[in-house]
């Protein structure tokens, strides 16, 4: 019975979002919604990676996302939130249309942007950190280091997650750690390469 009542609820608000989306189209017009998506989605996924956060001082890799591209992401959302307000400001709508068009930027502007800035100040300077036989993370007030030969194997789930030898598991949440997809990639492959070479008789380090 839930999950009937969880999958009306879904429905529900997929229909009552369809709806705004149908009424807003009427009142921005479709290319303008359409080029200020294409800019707030296309800067944020250029400006996120024109910065990387990996940093290497001789065996020692360091991930600690940077929060100043997210933060200009941010102000770009906005800006364009602020330009398609004054439309709706400066036409002709009757007032329903004028809650309508002032839902969705509080919907898809300014609720997802207060959300970001409150994890982009929650989860800063949140890092990881590779060595040769360590793996230390912050996250917020958690923090935690794990010997990397205790670590059995690694996968990408949720985060990083680690299976150590004696089959108890740990997951690195890097996506509350301000890590975008790339530092996620990178750090998993900086650990496995770790593990590898944990592995080599030698202990030097190869590629993967």
């Amino acid at each position: 019975m839930k999950k009937i009542f969880v999958v009306i609820a879904i429905l529900g608000i997929g229909i009552v979002f369809m709806f705004l989306i149908f009424k807003v189209l009427d009142i921005f017009g479709f290319w303008t919604l359409i080029w200020t998506g294409i800019v707030s989605l296309g800067f944020s996924v250029i400006i996120t990676f024109i910065d990387g956060s990996r940093k290497e001082v001789g065996d020692t890799v360091t991930f600690n996302p940077k929060e100043w591209p997210k933060f200009i992401s941010i102000i770009v959302s906005l800006v364009i939130g602020y330009y398609l307000l004054t439309i709706i400001n400066n036409v002709d709508i009757t007032n329903s249309e004028y809650v309508f068009g002032l839902t969705y930027l509080i919907l898809l502007t300014l609720i997802p942007s207060v959300v970001a800035i409150y994890k982009l100040i929650r989860d800063r300077n949140d890092y990881i950190i590779i060595t040769k036989e360590m793996i230390k993370y912050k996250d917020n007030n958690d923090l935690g280091e794990f010997l990397i030969s205790d670590i059995k194997s690694v996968e990408i789930k949720s985060g990083i997650k680690m299976t150590f030898s004696d089959d108890t598991t740990f997951t690195i949440k890097t996506n509350q750690m301000n890590f975008n997809s790339k530092d996620l990639s990178l750090a998993y492959k900086e650990i496995k390469t770790r593990l590898s070479a944990n592995n080599k008789p030698d202990g030097s380090l190869k590629t993967i």
